[in-house]
């Protein structure tokens, strides 16, 4: 069994059976209530972490839009289509532009699935995630930079654990340049991203 991302489950991905948007329904599946709000509430979100203005007033309007555009089309709540127009006018200023962003990080997305513990696993896949539990290094398909201090055991303990993933060819973590000011030798910097493909690594490596 092999988690995958909502990227992989796209159809633009290569998957036949996949669909345009898993980010989208996964919001639906994931916010029975209010879930229009909810989602202008993280497209505001993704926006401001741009540098883009968007208030409270903005998210507001565009819900309101969207509600206004469904009922006009006679749909008894805003789809994706309604949602979207409703964010290019109101939070994107007319601009194509923005949406770009929105439809790779939050329609499609990086949310990387889970595979339930009683699944069949090699002995090194057990290993690994005993490992990532216990270190609280979450495998995630967002890349993300880790800074450790090797004086910490906990931290020593990340970094020999990813230097042995790389000695079996796992490349979940790459080696890159420290963003800490300090110019000693006791500290190391990761750049860090889980693909599936891993999980296959890590099975022809444990056999």
């Amino acid at each position: 069994w092999v988690p995958w991302t909502h990227r992989r489950l796209a159809r633009h991905s290569g998957y036949g059976a996949g669909i345009d948007s898993p980010g989208w329904y996964g919001h639906l599946f994931g916010a029975a209530d209010r879930p229009i709000e909810r989602w202008m509430t993280k497209v505001a979100g993704l926006l401001r972490e741009e540098d883009r203005f968007v208030s409270t007033a903005h998210v507001i309007e565009a819900v309101r839009l969207a509600e206004t555009l469904a009922a006009m089309r006679g749909r008894p709540l805003a789809g994706l289509s309604e949602t979207t127009d409703a964010v290019r006018a109101v939070m994107c200023e007319g601009s194509d532009v923005p949406l770009a962003l929105i439809q790779d990080r939050l329609v499609v997305g990086e949310t990387l699935g889970e595979v339930p513990d009683s699944a069949p696993a090699v002995p090194l896949q057990r290993d690994l995630t005993r490992s990532q539990r216990t270190l609280r290094l979450k495998p995630e398909a967002l890349e993300r930079e880790l800074d450790l201090d090797l004086r910490k055991e906990t931290d020593a303990a990340k970094s020999r654990l990813l230097h042995r993933l790389r000695l079996l060819s796992i490349g979940w973590g790459e080696p890159a340049e420290s963003q800490s000011r300090s110019t000693g030798t006791f500290r190391e910097s990761w750049r860090l991203r889980w693909e599936p493909e891993l999980h296959v690594r890590v099975a022809e490596a444990g056999v």
